[in-house]
């Protein structure tokens, strides 16, 4: 795993999203997983921002649906009245 001070300077820096140093004195195996670690926070991040996206843009045409179907209804009550 990574040592302590590296992950705590990670940590530091993650509102740098994926610009977030990898820290200097690691090994190859550890400058490799502290590369993975971003790559997967960074995905995770970016698919719950397009899960987020996505029922937004559901739910918005689920609510026009709505009032165009509120809208047909008081049209056709009006015209048999």
């Amino acid at each position: 795993g990574l040592p302590v001070e590296a992950r705590d300077q990670m940590i530091a820096n993650q509102s740098r999203l994926h610009d977030t140093p990898i820290p200097a004195g690691l090994t190859q195996e550890q400058q490799i997983e502290a590369a993975a670690l971003l790559d997967r926070a960074f995905l995770s991040g970016f698919r719950l921002v397009m899960l987020a996206c996505a029922t937004a843009a559901w739910l918005g045409a689920l609510s026009v649906l709505m009032m165009l179907r509120k809208r047909v209804v008081l049209g056709q009550q009006r015209s048999s009245a």
